[in-house]
Order: structure tokens, then sequence, then C-alpha cells
């Protein structure tokens, strides 16, 4: 069981690096389906599933051309991305780099989504989260996902001033 999630979720992120979403995504669920009959539906493995499948769909955010595509799959992202939040958020320290990389996904994809009546809560969701992501990677010493973070933090303000405007 373990080994073939462990081959899945593998399999899953090389599907999503060479832009074979739909392989990735098909092969990353059933690596969370058995992740979560292993270890329960709690687990660090179904996070770390998680956090694969809202990076594959940041992925695939980034290559949307239709903006109303854009906004469905970054809400799926969001969903996966904050599930695994969740989970690390009561199984792991609350200001470690696991914490923080969910914390990333969920800004980068409440970025993306922002639209409608809704856009200044998901943006001012997003800055938060990576602000939060940023200040964490900070403490553990990871210099380039902090860097990270306060790039997309500014993309956030960036989009969310371009959204006013329009």
């Amino acid at each position: 069981g373990q080994m073939l999630s462990s081959l899945l979720k593998l399999c899953g992120r090389l599907f999503s690096q060479i832009g074979e979403n739909q392989a990735a995504e098909t092969a990353l669920l059933r690596c969370l389906d058995i992740d979560r009959r292993i270890q329960g539906d709690v687990s660090l493995e179904a996070a770390s599933t998680l956090e694969a499948l809202g990076l594959m769909l940041r992925i695939e955010v980034s290559a949307c051309q239709s903006k109303h595509k854009r906004h469905i799959v970054a809400l799926r992202g969001l969903g996966y991305s904050r599930e695994c939040l969740a989970i690390r958020t009561e199984l792991c320290a609350p200001r470690c780099a696991e914490v923080a990389a969910a914390l990333h996904c969920v800004g980068y994809h409440c970025s993306e989504h922002a639209n409608g009546e809704l856009s200044a809560e998901f943006f001012g969701h997003a800055r938060a989260s990576l602000q939060s992501a940023s200040a964490i990677f900070a403490e553990v010493g990871d210099a380039e996902m902090e860097a990270t973070s306060r790039q997309d933090t500014g993309l956030a303000m960036f989009y969310q001033q371009r959204f006013h405007e329009s």
C-alpha cells in the first residue's frame, strides 16, 4: 500500500512537470485515497499528497488562458491547500516549514481565485497567508521560499489593484 502510494505520488509529480495535469491529478487522487485508507484522513502523508495536488494545480493555473478557467482551477487548488493546511496545523509545530508551505499554497490560490463581490476577502486572505508563510520561512531559514512568498504577496497586491481598476 505505502509503496504504491509513493509511486503514484512520484508519477503525479512527474506528470505535472510535463504538463499532463489530468493524469497527474488522477494519480495523486489515487495516492490520497491510499494514504487515507492506510493512515487515516488526518495524516502527514495525506497532507503531503494534498500539497502535491495544490502545487500541481498552481502549475495548471499558470497555464490557463481563460480568466474563468483560471478562477475555477484556483478554487480546486484552494480546496486541496486548505485541507493540507488544516492537517498540518493539527499535526505539526505551528511555525514549521510544512505549515509555511501550506500557507503559501493557500495564499497563491486565494489570490488567483479572487473575483466578484468576494474579491476583497480573497485578496486579504491571500496577503495574510503569504505574509505568514514568508515570516515562518524566515524563522526556519528558508531564504528561497521566504523570497518566493514575498514575491507572491506583491503579485497578490498587484492583482488586487488591477482588479479594482477594471
